[in-house]
């Protein structure tokens, strides 16, 4: 059986989107700034960057 794994960034109140979520906007009005940190200017930071690469690492396929 292939092994799944999960990664998600979510709020210290329990938001993974901002609200208005659509096809065309997935993570909502706002919703990059919780995701700041692997896709805003945020994503430069050296730990970040390490973060990333551990979570990206092995990854076959991403489903959003």
């Amino acid at each position: 059986m292939p092994r799944t794994n999960l990664s998600m960034s979510i709020s210290a109140d329990g938001y993974v989107a901002g609200p208005h979520q659509a096809e065309a906007n997935p993570l909502g009005v706002g919703g990059k700034s919780l995701h700041g940190w692997h896709i805003g200017p945020e994503k430069d930071h050296p730990v970040n960057q390490r973060v990333v690469s551990d979570m990206m690492d092995g990854i076959g396929a991403t489903i959003m």
